[in-house]
């Protein structure tokens, strides 16, 4: 009965406590994006930028901006619209150079309208879910309409400022840009800026202007940016080396700014050597690879300077590979459960490196403020490899939560919800048929009735029958019966959640009753002592092992102290030849006889192998460790087939220890 009591129980416990499985996998939340650019190309610009540096830069930024997922377009703009496109994607060259030829086109002349220009972006975005707007204005910030004009200025103004309302209840920021030597009031560009929850900025040079257009959009891309050079140099060939900080990209794009125009550039990077495109104030060359990660860290730029010429130096890289976070989305109250998060390639394998997973930031947080202190979670590790960590939820419910994983390239945010369940707590008492009258049982509860979720219970006895006498101390019940009969008993469980509500049954018999029975029981308990007196059964250790009396042991074992107490000296990995055992049976503890703290702890004098046929092995234990033959729970006093591959996972009772073992072929 022991033994069958025992595989009910490893039934029950591998029923609630499956071995982890991720059932789900969990990628951050990422937005198309669409950028308008709105360009003043009134007269008074020309004089603020002459060499039309602004409508390079913002073509610059075309070239070198993350192709997947964006989708630009631009307004043209002074007292009337010159011209317009409506965002559309640039993942391609042909893409790119239309775009970038439409506003090279664009001419410096007129006045001013930006209520019309603003106006006309705003009509030009999608209504398309899941899309993040941003409009950019470049502007001198001042409305200046001609005498003969249709429009008034207060029109204008009006305009603007419907379309500054519209755009706030669209969540579209527009970032307003001062570009050039203007000195005049930009009151107007940071109005519109503030109005919308977005930045005013002021660019003198074209660096200015394209760090600014870089920084708008560092929440929203996964790209770093870095300077190599920023300085006035002599005539003749220039030779720069620059260092990345990450191979964990896939994509590169080198940009040159000069006020002057930059010479003949080539990029070697690896075995490639890339020819820059150039046009009046920037060279740009973009090195992708839509397989792997770039894996090289370093390229060398060659150019060539005019006496004197300033040249400033970017290399953008871009990350377009996501992290995923694998979990399950269904949990134990009180249970933890493990989650892992890592990147992938492009051909979904995983990015395992120890290093690179250390210098990423991970924050995991319950977004429901009333339920925050009900979520445990442990702090993350890199383990094999990957991040790792846990969580765990004190009551059951639908929890909300939100990871977020950061570095110098951007923020990945996951939100996610777990479905947290409770176990309702189960148990027994095993019915009392030959009670007496007056005769006190005792039970401690806790060793009939159990919570799968681990749990603690408590007890409460709400009502029971006249003439049963009932005492409860904690987990302790008594019971008294005061007349024969048929009595019962009302016994609630709790977990602190759910409750279970149990009759315990209990038969009374009278004295004389009783004597019949005493008598019958003493009687088979004779027969039963004679039995066992004349009938000795063999050991089950004894009669496994003379069963296979004809078979020897092959293979051998390599074990792995997985855990051990930090005060401990660390064990090395063991190897067993298990071909050179003699007998057909060994104990674990005879083969950790180097070790008896260890086999102690264990208990591995009470785990045995018996050489079975086809060189496999029979585990057979009574040790009360914790015991698995590959992901099945090993139950005291059966017998477990132990073939070549499998592996045997070993707990001590205190949790000290970890001990793998596995059994291979001699020649494996």
């Amino acid at each position: 009965m022991k033994v069958l009591r025992r595989l009910l129980y490893c039934i029950i416990l591998s029923l609630f406590f499956p071995l982890t499985g991720y059932a789900e996998e969990i990628v951050p939340q990422k937005e198309q994006l669409e950028i308008i650019f709105v360009i003043d190309s009134s007269g008074s610009m020309k004089t603020n930028d002459p060499s039309g540096i602004g409508l390079d830069m913002v073509q610059a930024f075309i070239d070198t901006m993350q192709t997947q997922g964006i989708h630009i377009g631009y307004v043209a703009y002074n007292n009337e619209i010159l011209s317009y496109s409506a965002p559309e994607t640039i993942e391609t060259a042909e893409k790119r150079k239309k775009l970038k030829d439409q506003i090279s086109s664009i001419t410096y002349s007129g006045d001013t309208d930006i209520g019309m220009g603003v106006s006309q972006a705003c009509g030009l975005f999608s209504n398309e879910a899941n899309i993040r707007r941003i409009m950019v204005l470049i502007s001198d910030g001042e409305t200046d309409l001609p005498a003969d004009s249709p429009r008034t200025e207060k029109q204008s103004n009006q305009e603007l400022k419907d379309c500054i309302s519209q755009c706030r209840e669209k969540n579209i920021p527009i970032y307003t840009i001062a570009f050039g030597q203007y000195d005049g009031s930009i009151a107007v560009l940071r109005e519109i800026a503030e109005e919308t929850q977005a930045e005013s900025y002021s660019a003198k040079n074209p660096e200015d202007l394209m760090e600014i257009l870089y920084g708008i959009f560092q929440n929203n891309l996964f790209y770093r940016i870095q300077q190599f050079s920023n300085g006035t140099y002599a005539g003749g060939s220039q030779q720069i080396t620059c260092v990345l900080d990450s191979v964990y990209v896939d994509e590169i794009d080198i940009l040159l700014i000069s006020s002057g125009s930059v010479g003949e550039t080539f990029v070697q990077y690896g075995d490639q050597n890339l020819t820059l495109t150039n046009l009046s104030h920037y060279a740009v060359g973009k090195i992708e690879n839509n397989q792997n990660s770039l894996a090289e860290k370093e390229l060398t730029i060659h150019t060539a300077t005019n006496q004197g010429q300033d040249l400033q130096v970017y290399v953008i890289s871009y990350r377009g590979f996501m992290p995923v976070m694998n979990i399950e989305t269904k949990a134990a109250r009180n249970q933890s459960l493990d989650y892992e998060i890592c990147f992938q390639n492009a051909s979904g394998e995983k990015i395992t490196d120890t290093d690179f997973y250390r210098l990423l930031t991970w924050e995991l947080f319950c977004t429901d403020s009333k339920a925050e202190k009900d979520v445990m979670v442990t702090k993350e590790e890199v383990r094999n490899g990957i991040l790792r960590g846990s969580i765990q939820f004190a009551h059951s419910g639908i929890y909300s939560l939100e990871g977020i994983l950061s570095d110098g390239y951007g923020r990945y945010v996951y939100p996610f919800q777990i479905e947290v369940s409770n176990t309702v707590p189960q148990g027994s008492i095993p019915e009392e048929k030959g009670t007496l009258v007056n005769q006190t049982l005792s039970y401690h509860l806790n060793n009939y009735f159990h919570d799968a979720d681990g749990d603690a219970l408590s007890y409460s006895v709400p009502e029971s029958q006249e003439n049963l006498l009932v005492q409860l101390n904690g987990d302790a019940l008594t019971l008294t019966p005061q007349r024969a009969g048929n009595h019962r008993v009302t016994i609630q469980a709790s977990d602190g959640e759910d409750m279970l509500q149990y009759t315990y049954s209990l038969q009374v018999n009278t004295w004389w009753q009783a004597y019949w029975w005493v008598i019958a029981a003493a009687l088979i308990v004779s027969v039963v002592f004679i039995w066992k007196l004349t009938h000795k059964p063999k050991p089950e250790i004894e009669r496994l092992t003379e069963q296979r009396r004809q078979y020897h042991f092959s293979g051998k074992l390599n074990a792995y102290f997985l855990r051990q107490p930090q005060e401990e000296e660390e064990i090395p990995p063991l190897t067993f030849q298990m071909n050179r055992v003699k007998d057909g049976r060994v104990s674990l503890g005879d083969l950790f006889g180097e070790y008896p703290v260890q086999a102690e702890a264990l208990q591995l004098n009470s785990i045995f192998l018996i050489a079975d046929e086809n060189r496999s092995m029979v585990l057979y234990h009574t040790s009360k460790s914790d015991v698995m033959v590959g992901n099945a729970i090993a139950c005291r006093q059966l017998q477990y087939s132990i073939r070549f591959g499998d592996v045997i996972y070993i707990t001590s009772q205190d949790g000290g220890y970890d001990l793998e073992i596995h059994y291979i072929a001699v020649f494996q």
